[in-house]
């Protein structure tokens, strides 16, 4: 496995929010996705490409639309790889106000796919910035 292979995964990865199938197009079948538990909305975490591929349509279908993000950093070494972003959308649980947070996400490749994924959000951010309950 070549770094140039995680780096390509993991920019397509983050490229792909808001895609439920270029998202999970990248995912093994067993992969594992880790979100911060404060998030709510996913089990943390999550087992296998189907349940990923169902919960992300909630995330992109139900919650958030429109979806862009921008890198500012990537870090690779050999299988694993990392990313700090921000992501931008329309969220659909405010109203569809505009939506706005940083990101990291980590990953972890074998057999040139995606077989492990850690997402952190400042959740206490969302909260804030659209003035919803705390939990």
């Amino acid at each position: 496995m070549t770094e140039s292979t995680t780096r390509e995964l993991l920019t397509q990865l983050v490229s792909a929010f808001g895609d439920v199938d270029a998202i999970t197009a990248l995912l093994a079948p067993d992969a594992q996705w880790w979100i911060t538990p404060s998030v709510g909305v996913l089990g943390s975490p999550t087992i296998g490409r189907e349940s990923i591929r169902e919960s992300m349509q909630v995330i992109f279908g139900q919650l958030y639309q429109e979806v862009r993000t921008v890198v500012h950093h990537v870090l690779v070494e050999q299988t694993m790889g990392a990313a700090r972003f921000t992501m931008f959308a329309t969220a659909n649980f405010a109203n569809g106000q505009p939506y706005e947070n940083e990101y990291s996400i980590w990953i972890r490749v074998q057999d040139s796919m995606i077989d492990r994924v850690w997402e952190y959000l400042d959740t206490a951010h969302v909260v804030s910035q659209f003035g919803l309950p705390q939990k």
